[in-house]
């Protein structure tokens, strides 16, 4: 008989023992191999969810609160030879059912065909006036199906900061009636997300325009999607090629009457950063900063509601009063003059604030002193028909408004009844939004300003960013923790149990089978060939048991998963994790 028929022979009279031998080691396969595939599933499954919410995005174009031109993703695309999508990301909430049901949390994103470049399936995001696409998690989580229409409320995106001084924000937020038109699947693009999120957002897609004129804006965006083909710092710079001064809410006016140019924001106060930059770079660049004040009082007259500005020649604790204040007044040359004004602090919470000035010269409302567009542009006050429509973001006492008032307003609109030294003013009434309202400069150079401006200037100085999306979402899903290990580290004393229950096995085995040791050795088998031959045995086994606890390791991997993807959902908050 040859020795591998002896070994077949003897695997075959101890089946029942060897049996259990290949159970117990089939159980450590499991238990090793399932720990690995359960880690290599998570870590596939991570991938998947990043690809998913980005499709073919490689990076986005944001910069903080700022809204810019949609047409900045045109021009983009024309200037570097690549795909680009602009959206307005706003938040908000669905009401559903009359108020039955209440969806918090929502994604709200302004999109138009230039979205579906990004997406498997583009006709998803074919969406005209109040038509909605919104995602497979959404659409369970509300029991909305096609046809269905819901309240959708979205928190109010404007060109100002929140917070800005004498900005009303009555409304912060918009509401109106949608359509679903699409639901969309996550591998149309359903769970887009810029978050490293393994959870399924709430997403609800919108047309862009149409969102637009809901809100009250023309034509704004906040987000850029790029495909690949630029590194971060090359995208920046082709942004700078291609941006407008309204892509960081600036406008370059002439004034030909007094030969001036002037830079202003649509945010009311120009940005510390791009004053400083304009004062640096543009040649004879200086600041102008008009402040709204409560009331100007001496000897018991008052004088309500008025722009102050900055005049260089003045003194730090002098002020300029016009005629028409002083007369107002009853103002002298060198009489102190207290000026009631309100401070904004955090959350809108407002301090009012005096302190009193002597006048130090009294000025005709002629020439740059009569000068209008001193005062900055503040939405609901500057374009108001009479002081009884001002829209302030401070309150506003009506009964103080007089008849001259109102003449004034009429004639002159804000310009300024005061003026005050920059230091004063920047002492007084400097906020985190800035220390200006306006940057000037001599003769009619919007040209050479807008030049200067636009390419010498930073977008990263306004706050304009390059996150490279899918970098990042493929580095959380490679980087950090190493599943396999984790799951074989959780499954440690399991493992160690069942390896240990096959080595006991084997010597329980060796035990039994003293006998045939003992014939063997008799009939002149040396321990050499002894050894030899129950370690073909053990191979044997040991192969049969890895050959058994693959199959079952992938078997019950999926019943684990299909748990995850169904009955457990709610608890690990996805349902896409999958066996690599």
């Amino acid at each position: 008989m040859s020795l591998t028929k002896y070994i077949i022979r003897t695997i075959c009279h101890y089946l029942k023992l060897n049996f259990t031998i290949v159970l117990g080691i089939a159980l450590s396969t499991a238990i090793l191999t399932g720990a690995f595939i359960i880690g290599d599933s998570v870590k596939y499954s991570l991938q998947q969810i990043a690809v998913q919410r980005l499709g073919k995005t490689s990076q986005v174009i944001v910069a903080g609160e700022r809204l810019f031109r949609q047409q900045l993703a045109n021009d983009l695309a024309e200037a570097s030879q690549i795909e680009t999508a602009p959206l307005l990301r706003a938040n908000g909430f669905g009401v559903i059912n009359g108020g039955a049901t209440r969806l918090n949390r929502l994604a709200v994103w302004g999109v138009d065909l230039r979205m579906g470049n990004f997406a498997a399936y583009p006709e998803a995001f074919d969406l005209n006036n109040n038509e909605v696409a919104i995602n497979e998690n959404l659409a369970a989580l509300a029991g909305l199906k096609k046809g269905d229409e819901f309240l959708l409320r979205v928190d109010k995106l404007n060109t100002f900061p929140p917070n800005t001084p004498f900005v009303s924000e009555k409304e912060t937020t918009v509401s109106f009636r949608v359509i679903v038109s699409h639901i969309i699947t996550a591998e149309e693009l359903g769970n887009f997300s810029l978050k490293n999120n393994q959870s399924s957002p709430r997403n609800v897609f919108i047309n862009l325009g149409w969102l637009n004129r809901q809100m009250g804006l023309d034509n704004k965006a906040n987000v850029i999607l790029v495909t690949e083909g630029f590194s971060s710092s090359g995208l920046l710079r082709e942004l700078q090629r291609c941006w407008k001064p309204e892509d960081i809410n600036l406008t370059i006016r002439e004034n030909p009457a007094l030969n001036y140019t002037e830079l202003i924001s649509d945010r009311v106060f120009i940005e510390p950063a791009v004053e400083q930059f304009c004062l640096k770079s543009v040649p004879g660049a200086w600041p102008v900063f008009s402040y709204f004040i409560n009331e100007f009082a001496l000897n018991g007259h008052q004088t309500p509601y008025s722009f102050v500005s900055t005049d260089n020649g003045l003194s730090e604790n002098q002020m300029a009063v016009s005629e028409w204040l002083a007369n107002d007044l009853s103002a002298r040359v060198g009489d102190r003059v207290s000026i009631s004004y309100f401070e904004v602090g955090p959350l809108r919470r407002l301090v009012q604030k005096d302190t009193s000035l002597v006048i130090g010269s009294i000025f005709k409302m002629q020439g740059a002193k009569a000068d209008p567009q001193l005062a900055p542009v503040i939405p609901g006050l500057s374009d108001a028909g009479n002081c009884r429509d001002w829209k302030t973001g401070v309150p506003v006492d009506l009964k103080k408004i007089r008849p001259q008032d109102e003449t004034y307003w009429n004639q002159h609109k804000g310009t300024p009844k005061a003026f005050v030294s920059p230091a004063m003013a920047r002492k007084l009434w400097s906020n985190r939004f800035g220390g200006a309202t306006a940057i000037r400069v001599n003769g009619l150079k919007k040209n050479d300003t807008g030049q200067i401006l636009l390419t010498q200037l930073s977008p990263s100085l306004v706050g304009f960013e390059v996150p490279d999306v899918k970098h990042d979402g493929m580095a959380a899903a490679n980087g950090g923790t190493d599943f396999g290990g984790l799951f074989a580290g959780l499954s440690f004393f399991v493992l160690f149990a069942s390896a240990l229950l096959a080595f006991l096995l084997f010597k329980l085995s060796l035990n039994f089978r003293r006998t045939e040791i003992g014939t063997l050795t008799a009939l002149g088998f040396s321990l050499k060939q002894l050894r030899k031959i129950y370690l073909a045995e053990a191979c044997i086994l040991i192969f049969a048991g890895i050959v058994l606890g693959l199959p079952f390791a992938v078997f019950y991997n999926h019943l684990i998963l299909k748990a995850v993807n169904t009955i457990w959902v709610d608890i690990v908050r996805t349902s896409i994790v999958h066996i690599s």
